[in-house]
């Protein structure tokens, strides 16, 4: 028993003498040279700073997880953009504009919003806002002089992207001069300049050939119900007659079987 108490002595004195060795190489003491004192010293400062700011980032971080509230996202959708950003900034959220044309809304309107409304955010969330800039065209163009062709491709390429907000109202109605070439546009309804609320429909007046008698462009009326294409026929200023057959099986009561002249057709006006 007591060789093992002298065992366990002798190595408690043996750590106590490296770990004091190894103090002694690391702190600071009146053995040390001036120049190892020095670097001693200036060693555990930058090491205490570091520690420091370490200690100090940790507490930060953590205080700021912690001390984000959560808000609500408002449903700003449908509004005017002003109202919307007066609602995101009194929830603390930052908005995102996105801007885009809209055809069927009104300049300003919000059209969407991400997150959707009703999330549950951090305060200082960023909500982006697509909004409306209104319809790539707000106003009639003036398309008297152009050819026929050239204002359709013209249209189309306009609203390749966005949905049309200028309609070119069937049929056409065509009628011969001697002053114009074939084809071109002589007069057309709405005015150039009239302002856009929502799909506008244009009425053009083309030129044909001289001699020809003026004609319009019939429609096509196949597989629509009978009073749709009454309605169209009578927008058109197209004369028309019904005759009536039994339908068959396959075929919904009501709805127009044939027609002549066919789609397309030139016929004379009136």
């Amino acid at each position: 028993m007591r060789d093992v108490i002298w065992k366990i002595r002798g190595w408690l004195e043996s750590a106590g003498e490296w770990i004091q060795a190894f103090v002694n190489r690391i702190v600071p003491h009146a053995d040390d040279s001036p120049e190892l004192r020095s670097l001693k010293v200036y060693s555990f400062l930058f090491a205490g700073i570091v520690g420091l700011m370490i200690v100090i980032g940790a507490i930060t971080f953590g205080i700021v997880v912690r001390g984000q509230v959560e808000t609500l996202v408002p449903n700003v959708k449908g509004m005017d953009m002003i109202d919307a950003l007066v609602d995101l900034q009194s929830k603390d959220l930052y908005p995102e504009i996105q801007p885009q044309y809209s055809s069927s809304d009104d300049k300003g309107t919000v059209l969407d919003q991400r997150p959707a409304p009703g999330s549950l955010v951090k305060v200082g969330k960023v909500v982006t806002l697509k909004v409306s800039r209104g319809p790539i065209v707000d106003k009639v163009e003036n398309y008297v002089g152009m050819s026929l062709d050239d204002v359709k491709i013209h249209l189309q390429t306009l609203f390749a992207t966005h949905p049309a907000n200028i309609v070119i109202k069937s049929p056409i109605l065509y009628k011969t001069t001697s002053s114009v070439a074939p084809g071109k546009v002589l007069a057309q309804d709405p005015l150039p300049g009239t302002r856009i609320t929502g799909v506008t429909y244009v009425e053009l007046v083309v030129s044909q050939d001289q001699g020809a008698a003026s004609t319009v462009a019939v429609g096509s009326y196949v597989g629509k119900g009978y009073q749709e294409a009454i309605t169209e026929l009578t927008q058109d200023n197209i004369p028309f007659a019904f005759s009536v057959k039994r339908a068959a099986k396959s075929t919904d009561q009501g709805a127009v079987l044939d027609q002549n002249p066919p789609s397309g057709a030139a016929m004379s006006y009136g």
